[in-house]
């Protein structure tokens, strides 16, 4: 094999291999490291909207007539 064709193989096929064997796996590190963060921030919001489904809970049964002065004397109770 000549230089010229030995050459033609080198830089037209292998190093553009190795490129994309490089870009290739950069990409899937990078979706991967994307998914495990997308899953934290899910489950970060799945406990979010549980608790704030708690706390309209509490405020609609702290609205009711009385309630509010009611859980205002236990706490002072509790308390002292």
């Amino acid at each position: 094999m000549n230089r010229y064709r030995q050459s033609i193989i080198f830089f037209g096929g292998v190093i553009p291999f190795i490129i994309l064997g490089v870009l290739l796996g950069s990409v899937l590190y990078g979706r991967s490291k994307l998914h495990a963060t997308k899953e934290v921030k899910e489950a970060a919001f799945e406990k979010y909207q549980a608790a704030a489904g708690a706390v309209s809970y509490v405020e609609e049964e702290l609205q009711i007539e009385g309630r509010a002065e009611q859980m205002a004397y236990w706490e002072d109770q509790l308390k002292g």
